[in-house]
């Protein structure tokens, strides 16, 4: 927790330094078409778009299940996507992702991770899923070490809803936070999606200084959230300082800026 602080403060006064921030910034978003359980056509991509830039969103992460999709096959999906948004006036800027789950590290080489993984050289991160259907804290702990061991840090996805991780709580998370790892609330469960349990538990982490706000949207009945969530949790409690923070300041610097990944010399 202590490194933890540190990190997110640092990141701080990085923001502080820089120009001022334009649009929010969406990390986890399942934008590109026919790949997963996203937008099917290219048509509710592009819908999906306009929804999440009427929020105030400038760029988004396009994260797809990494299982369903040939990774080396991402760049001209995203190429494709950026030029159909450009043609249609959607002022969006889609930068490469992807949703890893534990067991889709199983035949995937260090060269496959760098083209979903997000942030300067040495300070890169992927967005690891938290599991949500049968999976263990054993498995997370196995893929978060094998992940780091790569030189690269990890941005836990909706641990709020991980029973497997105690809602975001368990002793697990506690350690990767404090060894560097970020984590990524979701719109819709601070909105009440998942229950008044898992809403609760996206507050408490979100109040922590733990983590940044994301959509995770998937399409029309998984919409964009972040304004609506980043509202949310402002009438629950936080400052504009902090809303702005996990909408827009700390997604931005973790793609500007990165996560630095501990040394030695940390005592990690």
């Amino acid at each position: 927790m202590e490194r933890s602080n540190k990190v997110l403060g640092a990141m701080t006064d990085l923001g502080r330094q820089g120009p001022p921030v334009s649009g929010r910034v969406d990390l986890h978003f399942h934008l590109l078409p026919g790949v997963d359980d996203g937008p099917s056509t290219m048509g509710e991509s592009l819908e999906l778009a306009r929804m999440a830039v009427r929020e105030g969103t400038g760029t988004i992460v396009a994260t797809p299940h990494v299982r369903d999709v040939d990774l080396h096959e991402l760049p001209e999906r995203l190429a494709e996507l950026q030029t159909e948004l450009e043609l249609a006036g959607i002022g969006l800027k889609v930068l490469p992702g992807g949703e890893l789950a534990p067991e889709d590290l199983n035949g995937i080489g260090e060269s496959d991770l760098s083209l979903i993984s997000q942030g300067p050289s040495g300070n890169r991160w992927l967005l690891l899923e938290a599991p949500l259907h049968g999976g263990s804290a054993d498995e997370f702990r196995i893929a978060a070490a094998n992940i780091r061991s790569t030189g690269l840090e990890i941005l836990i996805a909706h641990p709020e809803r991980s029973e497997a991780l105690g809602r975001g709580f368990d002793q697990l998370v506690t350690e990767l936070v404090a060894a560097g790892a970020m984590l990524q609330v979701s719109g819709e469960s601070v909105l009440g999606a998942y229950g008044e349990h898992v809403s609760r538990s996206a507050m408490r982490l979100l109040k922590g200084g733990r983590a940044i706000l994301a959509s995770d949207a998937h399409g029309a009945s998984r919409p964009p959230t972040l304004a609506t969530a980043g509202s949310a949790a402002g009438d629950a409690g936080l400052s504009r300082r902090e809303v702005h923070f996990i909408t827009t300041l700390g997604p931005r610097l973790l793609i500007e800026r990165g996560i630095p990944h501990p040394t030695a010399a940390d005592g990690i």
